[in-house]
């Protein structure tokens, strides 16, 4: 006889049944009669019972699948305590600090195996332990340790002032001066006469109109979407799935039209914070050139306001609130069968910073228009370009593109007007900071600086002098425009005039006669968080397909240098780029939209692959073993046929330009931040410099020119990975308990 249990409750543990949507209740325990009764059944069946104890073949084990166990928030977790073959669940009960009974918590899943999801877990320190019922022997036991839900965890000191925005995102007042906010449930479903989503005043009552979708699990139900929004780490959170208003969905019996999957949809551009920001329902029904269709196909969107570059361009703040928020949707959804990455520009910078330095939270990523670092200095080289180049004569646009390094100087013009305002603190905050508050040097030097270095002082460290955020930004002995003198593009009087006038930016946000001298202790501290991208760390275990559209003929400011700079950084950190991919379209909106559903639909496949393979390979050989065949450099050129495909890089057809590192000497990795000095030597150069000129030459450089043959100063290794900033201590635990048993 096969013995297949359908019983509803085995003492204080949940049977999981072959109804994942059946209703589930906790906290309740058969009573003694039933105890008897049950006992009599199975005697009844099978024969005589035999004593259990605890100790069956094996060992029991805790794990901790929502998050870290040392880094719980908002007292909720899903924990699994896998138990010996041949273990009575019944002879084990589960407690909190020894005395706080959450057996009932915990439901029986194949394994064998309690799932529980804890809710109130004491703030602080904890043990999770064990017991066996008969001889009270604590069997196996795991450290806990739980912070607020409003944070921080290990991103340091929260940014103040700190304005709400739980209003404008229609969540109504904040509660408290950490912006929470009711938790809210929005029911959307698709017309099948508009194929547009609509609200659902009354989500029980299904819509005669309702349309239909199959998930790549190929399951079929109702087109209705569930968006979960609320407040976690200050940022306002959304979870977008398909879901049934008339059941119940928990971690262990997630409803059918939940695919297992989730993408992490991260917001673009990079700005200070101060600001909670604010969440629009459209990050997360219609995620950028993708649509409806993650939701669709069954998959869960998540993101949150302070993942959203936009807001807050802080990645080790981003990092800890995709974690917080992802633990709250394993401990009450399900653990996902895998992570993706999504997002553009500065939600590509997001994925890989948030990838390589804590890796796990994200299993393969799709960076769109990517760059690699949180403090690239090219943004800045640009500013003073085009502050050089506004009074410079005799400049032709040819020369001052070939100085820049762009296709045309319009890149280094847009990111001056774009970003030229962050540069100074008191014109670089958000609108909805009120005056007041904004820094003045004279009115009011304690308000709120605007600056992306100030908000990531926490990486940076402050100055002991100014009490403001160290300034890495450095182009001390930097030759702007040394490969176009070389070339003969530009004179060596125009070679010595631009590097004689560029000057720099001070604290303020002024231009200064002088150059800018980066802090050495802010230089080692952005490079040990590795918010500078090394590669070394989680990238080499992720799965990866950079995609961009080729933007540099229009004046923007995402060369496609970055991608090869970036694979460049893998390939000398990691030995190879065998999980890297680069996918780039010309320019057009139907080239874009195509690629980047293909290059969804491609990770798609290429993550199935590797959650699928039961091997003992390290997660890298997966991800290199499991991409599918078909999976190369792809390059989309025709916009008449936007699935046409040229296979290998887009090289010949889509030059690559560079940035002002680059002219000046700087290797492809651009990843010298303050160069290293070495004496000027004229047989470097390809053009001579005659007696007057070498003396200049010598004026303008006293200390010597850079030397990217050695690294920069303050170049150090990242620390991590997994730093923290405070309050949590760093860094991680060797094995990675974010990726799905």
């Amino acid at each position: 006889m096969k013995r297949e249990f359908r019983l509803a409750r085995v003492s204080g543990f949940a049977q999981s049944s072959a109804r994942p949507a059946a209703r589930r209740g906790r906290g309740v325990r058969w009573t003694a009669l039933r105890g008897a009764l049950l006992a009599l059944l199975l005697v009844t069946l099978f024969g005589t019972l035999q004593p259990f104890s605890a100790a069956g073949a094996g060992s029991f084990a805790v794990q901790v699948l929502s998050s870290r166990p040392d880094m719980l928030s908002g007292g909720e977790a899903l924990i699994k305590v896998t138990l010996p073959a041949g273990t009575d669940p019944s002879s084990v009960k589960i407690r909190l600090d020894g005395i706080i009974d959450v057996t009932s918590s915990f439901h029986l899943v194949a394994g064998p195996a309690l799932l529980g999801r804890l809710e109130r877990v004491p703030a602080g320190p904890s043990r999770l332990t064990v017991v066996d019922r008969a001889t009270n022997e604590v069997v196996a036991s795991q450290s806990l340790v739980d912070y607020p839900a409003a944070g921080p965890i290990f991103s340091g000191p929260q940014q103040t002032p700190f304005v709400c925005q739980t209003s404008q995102s229609g969540l109504g007042p904040a509660l408290d001066a950490d912006c929470a906010a009711p938790t809210q449930n929005l029911y959307f479903y698709k017309s099948r006469v508009d194929q547009k989503y609509h609200l659902m005043l009354f989500p029980k009552r299904v819509p005669a109109d309702v349309a239909t979708t199959t998930t790549l699990n190929g399951v079929t139900v109702n087109d209705i979407v569930r968006v979960e929004r609320g407040t976690i780490n200050r940022g306002i959170y959304q979870i977008a799935t398909l879901y049934d208003p008339n059941q119940d969905w928990e971690p262990w019996a997630p409803q059918a039209g939940w695919n297992g999957r989730v993408l992490f949809n991260f917001g673009i551009n990079c700005r200070p914070g101060y600001h909670q920001g604010v969440a629009t329902i459209d990050s997360v029904l219609h995620p950028s050139w993708l649509g409806h269709l993650p939701l669709e196909q069954g998959f869960a969107i998540v993101t949150s306001t302070l993942d959203d570059f936009g807001n807050s361009c802080n990645a080790i703040l981003a990092a800890e609130t995709m974690m917080m928020v992802k633990a709250h949707f394993i401990a009450n959804y399900g653990v996902p069968r895998y992570t993706m990455g999504w997002g553009s520009s500065g939600g590509a910078l997001a994925q890989y910073l948030i990838a390589d330095a804590y890796p796990g939270l994200l299993d393969g990523i799709v960076p769109d228009l990517s760059d690699p670092d949180l403090a690239h200095p090219a943004g800045a080289d640009c500013i003073l370009l085009a502050n050089y180049f506004d009074s410079a004569e005799g400049w032709t646009d040819a020369q001052q593109a070939a100085v820049a390094g762009t296709e045309t100087f319009k890149s280094c013009q847009l990111i001056q007007q774009l970003f030229g305002r962050f540069t100074n603190p008191s014109t670089g905050c958000p609108s909805v900071v009120p005056p007041e508050l904004i820094y003045d040097p004279v009115t009011n030097p304690g308000g709120a600086r605007c600056t992306v270095s100030d908000t990531n002082v926490n990486v940076l460290g402050r100055d002991p002098a100014t009490g403001f955020a160290r300034d890495v930004y450095d182009n001390t002995g930097l030759q702007f425009g040394l490969s176009a003198l070389n070339s003969g593009v530009i004179s060596v009087d125009q070679f010595l005039d631009l590097n004689a006038g560029i000057g720099g930016v001070d604290q303020e946000g002024a231009f200064t006669d002088q150059r800018s001298v980066g802090d050495p202790i802010g230089l080692a501290n952005i490079y040990g968080a590795d918010m500078v991208l090394n590669g070394g760390l989680g990238l080499a275990s992720t799965a990866i397909i950079d995609f961009r559209v080729y933007t540099d003929p229009l004046g923007e400011f995402h060369p496609s240098f970055w991608s090869t700079a970036i694979r460049q950084r893998l390939e000398n950190a990691n030995g190879n780029t065998d999980n890297m991919l680069l996918w780039e379209t010309a320019y057009g909106v139907n080239l874009w939209q195509s690629g980047a559903r293909a290059a969804f639909a491609a990770m798609t496949q290429w993550l199935d692959n590797v959650t699928a393979d039961t091997s003992d390979l390290s997660r890298h050989d997966k991800i290199v073993g499991d991409k599918p065949a078909n999976l190369t450099d792809r390059c989309y050129l025709n916009p008449d046929d936007p699935s046409e495909v040229t296979p290998g890089t887009c090289t010949d057809a889509l030059p690559i330009h560079a940035d002002p590192r680059i002219v000046a000497g700087a290797p492809l990795v651009d990843n010298v931040l303050k160069c290293a000095l070495k004496p000027i030597d004229f047989s470097d150069y390809t053009v001579p410099f005659d007696a007057a000129q070498q003396a200049r030459m010598r004026a303008i450089f006293p200390d010597g020119v850079c030397d990217f043959s050695q690294p920069g100063v303050g170049q150090v290794p990242p620390a991590g990975p997994w730093v923290s900033l405070g309050p949590a201590p760093g860094p991680a635990p060797s094995e990675n308990t974010m990726i799905a048993p």
